[in-house]
């Protein structure tokens, strides 16, 4: 859900509101003096004059690495803060596979991640146990030493050829003089006129330098040109903002983390991942040759992990599922795992094999691998901001059900809510006999219900007449964010004011808990939206200190929402969107550029009324005691936050203030400077604790917006609010890739689209799309928009059809990647380069086109009134074939070709070579088609060969949960399958095989022992097995000759 940013004429200006707080709260700070102060150190916007550090003493060496003191070099710069003067390098070689590098304040009083909080990691003593060493470490680290001229400097190598992948020494970074956009001023200019290490208290900054036009990927959350970055021209923010679809800008995610991929002889390419673990503010900079850190608090704290697989190592190969698992599972996973790469074909690449694979496992690995979701979790979600009733919402899953579109979940978005309350329900509209009959019908039908949660608390009870526990429990139980002076902190949602939880207080994670079970007993939730979680706030400051509580600033809808399709006539045709009108187009390529400028950026209705008590602040003169005292509302340095949108310092905006809870306010003891960027996570950590604790026998379900790593142990995430436009469409392959290096595998775009007006052709596509690729897949659209549930269009109801009960066959396969993520850390959607890395060179810079898995190549149409689409098809063996009709694809292999694609179909292709466990018999739900059996598509490659594997278990039950390993192979006419590890057994039989490839119709075909009925299609070369009862807990043998 989107909101907007609420800049209104202050009632109160707060000259240089910048009380100095701690990091954490309870170190002792310096209170700020008069900016006036002429004693004081005033920042001098000027790197150029910092003379970085040196080597303060001896090197203390330890079994598992190292630490050195460095000392400044020289005259403090004091470029954006004050330079500490003391720092502490540590490097500590964690696993073979994974470098630790930390440079911090030897007092150690700036912000660092607790260990714990959400994923655990090692000290930076490297005399610990448990680590490995220099001599077993895939990296050497180098450094310059006490007697060199040149300021202190660190490189690290790659062992196995000498490689450097980060280099820190300036005299090997080019400079540049000029910003990359000439509006900047010395508060955050772009240029890059040296590259001393600079520490202070308020900005961090270090350089490495890249290869020249460097293969980069991830740095987001991000909207870009693609999923490989700029290396030219890159400026990406760091700090969670409630931000739709923004380019080249900051927006809801905060992942300082990159792949790198360099590509080498042979078509061979080697992959490695930079780590930067920090919660600060952050703006990471790519020019030619070089990457540049800006970080404003914390410390450097760097991980690199290497892309290769260590002997005896579990980076890449961890077969260890997200959850506690005994170490008899693990080892079962391992047999697994050995016995795939045992039966894999020549022709066939490993997953776990692949540098780029095998690097996104050890970061994913480290931060924690993720939760596998619920089986029914992958159907189809519908939603729509604007079912006004319970009695609408039913509506529309009956005439889903009418149509026979298969929908596993309906959604209520802020509707369902009383005054927009969290945890209630809107007795008017949803009134308690209403929504029980809504939930017994879904129930009755195998189906799902999902409610909305924000992010912020109403501030009620309001007066002596109002009631909500929540709130009352909230202020009993002391769990709000405060003010710097221990009042409440009192911010502005969808309710009116709100008060925001401190998940670092001690009673929260109770609180929240107890709440979520009392919303149960209303509400049979199956499982939780949390929305506007980076925090949103709709005003600037504690704007509801001492105004009247019962305020509340109303909401309109726009009416008409802004913005027709694209391409699309309104003046001629109206307001349907449809493709055709009376047998005429309704597509004018005249209008396309015009309708891709109308509303671009526009409010997309979720606005709240301008409040007249903001708080604004002022520009200071920044004039500091010391280095413990900080500027938090508007440090010197100034992120590129919202880009131009927010950051303006002329124009005294509010800075790191707008659109959030204030820098100075206290969330435990730390201030909201140092933890805005986990506030999210946080949040989502409790949610999945109190779901957990509400229904410990089934896996929580939760969708979030805000995510920093880590998250996807405890949540799942969409795209955010997106507009009804081809651009967000393809912009939505980006989301995909780039939140697999993230850790959160399973994601997915407001289908359709949320904001403006979505089309019939858009939308046809587009639910294609997602059917195929998105693990998470809704349909999500805003208040007074044209209806887009997929029964509006005749061709959209058929495409949707289509697709989602093909998608619901396929289901065992594509729950078997996300199985893989969850075990491994791998990613479940994934370039063409990820899976075919000798395809580098010809496909480093495509995201129009991608993998669900290994085995499924997905080329969605991204551009209207087109029937046709250019793909990319690597060599592997043999022929593609398309999911939907089975039919061999005959192009030149590793050349971009056109292919046809008619409305309404998409093209989607086996991988030859390759086994996917199918449903025989899909449903309209998830557990109706999981009730029935099993089938298999086999692709046979030029050589007559494929093998698969799946994991299968109950689809419910949480970690450590009963599960089997299935691995299939195919030879010589035969096919075959085994179990090498599992302790459940599978009630559903295996009843059909449908195998591609066959040159010719065998003359008898047999299933063990018994004869077994069969077509065959000659000109697909298909044989269909049917009328089987495999059981699928033990081996067996299908042949045919």
């Amino acid at each position: 859900m989107r909101s907007h940013s609420l800049l209104g004429s202050a009632a109160c200006l707060l000259g240089a509101a910048t009380t100095a707080l701690a990091a954490p709260a309870t170190q002792a700070l310096s209170l700020r003096q008069n900016d006036n102060d002429n004693d004081g150190i005033r920042p001098s916007f000027n790197v150029k004059s910092c003379p970085g550090y040196k080597v303060a003493g001896d090197v203390q060496n330890a079994t598992s690495g190292f630490t050195v003191p460095l000392a400044l070099a020289g005259d403090a710069c004091n470029a954006f803060g004050v330079d500490i003067k003391n720092l502490t390098l540590a490097v500590v070689y964690e696993k073979p596979e994974q470098l630790h590098v930390h440079i911090y304040d030897t007092a150690k009083q700036q912000f660092q991640l607790p260990s714990g909080l959400l994923y655990d990691y090692p000290t930076d003593d490297p005399a610990q146990d448990g680590l490995s060493n220099a001599e077993a470490s895939h990296f050497e680290f180098h450094h310059t030493g006490a007697n060199d001229s040149e300021p202190w400097a660190f490189w690290v190598t790659r062992k196995s050829n000498n490689d450097i992948i980060f280099d820190t020494r300036a005299a090997r970074i080019p400079t540049y003089d000029q910003p990359l956009n000439g509006t900047e001023d010395k508060h955050n200019s772009t240029a890059m006129p040296a590259h001393p290490l600079v520490f202070e208290n308020q900005y961090l900054q270090l350089s490495s330098a890249l290869p020249a036009d460097a293969n980069i990927y991830g740095l987001g959350e991000y909207i870009s040109g693609g999923f490989r970055r700029n290396p030219n021209n890159t400026v990406q923010p760091f700090f969670t903002l409630d931000a739709g679809d923004p380019t080249d800008s900051n927006m809801y995610g905060y992942h300082p983390v990159y792949l790198e991929v360099r590509p080498q002889e042979d078509k061979k390419v080697e992959s490695h991942m930079v780590y930067f673990q920090s919660t600060s503010g952050l703006d990471v900079i790519l020019r030619p040759k070089v990457i540049q850190y800006r970080a404003i608090g914390g410390t450097l704290d760097f991980r690199f992990f290497s892309g290769s697989e260590s002997s005896g190592s579990d980076a890449g190969n961890s077969t260890e599922a997200s959850g506690d698992e005994d170490a008899e599972m693990q080892a079962d996973r391992r047999m697994v795992l050995d016995a795939r790469q045992d039966n894999s074909t020549e022709e066939s690449s490993s997953s776990l094999t692949s540098s780029p694979m095998v690097a996104s496992s050890q970061y994913v690995s480290f931060i924690g691998k993720p939760l596998l979701a619920p089986l029914w979790s992958y159907g189809f979600h519908l939603c729509r901001w604007g079912y006004r009733t319970a009695n609408q919402t039913l509506g529309v899953a009956k005439k889903m059900r009418e149509h026979n579109i298969p929908l596993e979940t309906i959604w209520n978005d802020i509707d369902v809510l009383d005054s927009f309350r969290d945890l209630t329900i809107a007795p008017d509209r949803f009134s308690q006999k209403d929504v029980d009959r809504l939930l017994n019908y879904l129930d009755e039908n195998n189906q799902h219900y999902i409610p909305i949660t924000d992010a912020a608390i109403p501030a009620a009870p309001t007066n002596e007449s109002d009631s909500y526990p929540l709130g009352t429990a909230g202020i009993d139980q002391d769990v709000f964010i405060k003010n710097a002076n221990g009042s409440t902190y009192i911010g502005q949602v969808w309710p009116g004011y709100t008060y925001f939880p401190s998940w670092f207080s001690n009673n929260t994670q109770d609180w929240w808990s107890e709440g979520i079970a009392n919303f149960s007993k209303l509400v049979n939730f199956s499982g939780i939206w949390l929305d506007m979680n980076e925090p949103s706030s709709f005003c600037v400051g504690s704007c509801g200190t001492g105004q009247n509580l019962s305020t509340w600033f109303g909401h309109e809808p726009v009416t008409p929402v802004v913005g027709w399709p694209e391409g699309y006539d309104n003046y001629t045709y109206g307001d349907s969107g449809n493709i055709t009108v009376k047998g005429k187009s309704t597509y004018s390529s005249d209008l396309l550029m015009q309708r891709r400028a109308d509303g671009d950026g526009q409010d997309s209705g979720k606005s709240a009324k301008v409040n007249t008590s903001d708080y604004h602040y002022s520009v200071p003169k920044w004039n500091y005691q010391n280095d413990t005292q900080r500027y938090l509302s508007v440090p010197p340095y100034a992120i590129h936050n919202g880009k131009d949108g927010i950051y303006n310092y002329d124009n005294n905006v509010d800075l790191l203030n707008s659109k959030t809870v204030a820098m100075e306010a206290i969330d435990g003891d730390h201030a909201f400077y140092d933890v805005h960027n986990l506030h999210g996570v946080l949040f989502e950590k409790a949610t999945y604790n109190a779901l957990k604790t509400l229904r410990p026998n089934e896996r929580p379900f939760l969708i979030s917006r805000s995510t920093y790593p880590g998250a996807g142990k405890f949540s799942h995430h969409w795209l955010g609010d997106n507009f009804s436009l081809w651009a967000s469409m393809s912009s939505a392959m980006q989301g995909l890739l780039q939140f697999q290096l993230f850790g959160i595998p399973l994601i997915g775009p407001d289908t359709c689209g949320f904001a403006r007006n979505s089309g019939e052709e858009l939308c046809n596509r587009w639910q294609m799309m997602s059917a195929m690729l998105a693990p998470f897949y809704r349909n999500h659209n805003i208040e007074e928009s044209i209806a887009q549930e997929p029964y509006e269009w005749d061709s959209v109801a058929n495409a949707t059809r289509i697709a989602n009960y093909k998608r619901l066959q396929i289901l065992p396969y594509m729950y078997s990647t996300m199985a893989r993520a969850s075990q491994q850390g791998v990613p479940a959607i994934r370039a063409l380069w990820q899976e075919f890395t000798e395809t580098f060179v010809d496909t480093g810079d495509t995201f129009v086109q991608a993998l669900f898995g290994p085995s499924l190549l997905v080329t969605p149409v991204l551009e209207p009134n087109v029937r046709s689409v250019k793909g990319y098809f690597p060599a592997a063996g043999g022929k593609w074939r398309s999911i939907f009709t089975y039919e061999a694809l005959d192009v030149p292999e590793n050349k971009n070709v056109s292919i046809p694609a008619p409305i309404s179909t998409i093209n989607a292709h086996m991988r030859p070579g390759a086994v996917m466990l199918t449903y025989a018999e899909p449903k309209y739900t998830t557990t109706e088609t999981a009730a029935g059996p099993y089938g298999l598509l086999v692709n046979l490659n030029d050589e007559g060969k494929a093998n698969g594997d799946a994991y299968v278990d109950d689809g419910v039950t949480p970690a450590p949960l009963p599960s089997r390993e299935l691995l299939f192979t195919a030879n010589n006419g035969s096919l075959s399958g085994s179990t090498p590890s599992g302790n459940y057994t599978i009630p559903q039989k295996l009843s059909s095989v449908l195998v591609l490839g066959v040159e010719k119709k065998p003359q008898n075909v047999s299933f063990g022992d018994a004869q077994a009925e069969f077509k065959f299609d000659d000109s697909k070369q298909m044989l269909n097995v049917t009328g089987l009862q495999g059981d699928l807990n033990g081996d067996w043998k299908l042949t045919w000759m």
